[in-house]
């Protein structure tokens, strides 16, 4: 594990702080007129997303966090624990649900998702692209009136999450949504 001075720090630079993984998302060196330089930085958390400022004298120190990120498939759960089979050494990860509820309306049996690990323990995971493309299997019926007042209506999708769709989306249709927003984005063409 090597160490980091303040003046060092880059952005995404990951280092420890309180004895926990931080990202560094802002840093600015500071020379005033009088007085002694000074860095100020921004860091979020990797364990719980908290941000925190900070303001270091240049030479500083910090631990550099042991991070790797790892693409896995996701191949079942029992309930408590999820299972995802990395893709390079096809060994299983098993994954908490605090940790994983980030992406469980998008979580599909054999889809690919990044798995963030921090001393070889599993600390964050998203889904591998932006945008899934997802069923939808149900919308709420939408009456001549309410088409002229809205261009959209709910459409639960095969993950069981429901999202706003425009009114010509009909049951059946494949959709995409970006992961990020849980928005629809659009309908995906038939092949």
């Amino acid at each position: 594990m090597g160490l980091c001075y303040s003046n060092q720090l880059k952005l995404g630079l990951k280092v420890i702080y309180n004895n926990e993984p931080y990202t560094i998302i802002f840093n600015e060196f500071i020379k005033p007129g009088k007085g002694q330089a000074f860095v100020r930085i921004k860091l979020k958390n990797l364990l719980n997303g908290k941000l925190i400022e900070k303001t270091c004298k240049p030479m500083d120190c910090f631990k550099l966090a042991n991070i790797s990120e790892i693409l896995a498939s996701y191949i079942f759960t029992d309930g408590k624990m999820w299972a995802f089979m990395n893709k390079k050494n096809f060994e299983q990860i098993f994954v908490e649900e605090r940790i994983v509820i980030s992406v469980l309306p998008w979580l599909l049996v054999q889809h690919d998702y990044v798995i963030k690990l921090w001393n070889e323990k599993p600390i964050s995971i998203v889904y591998s692209n932006n945008f899934i493309e997802l069923r939808v299997i149900k919308t709420t019926s939408v009456k001549k009136l309410d088409a002229l007042c809205s261009n959209s209506k709910l459409g639960t999708l095969n993950t069981g999450i429901v999202v706003k769709v425009p009114n010509f989306i009909k049951i059946g249709q494949f959709i995409k949504i970006d992961t990020r927003t849980g928005e629809y984005v659009s309908k995906v063409k038939e092949s």
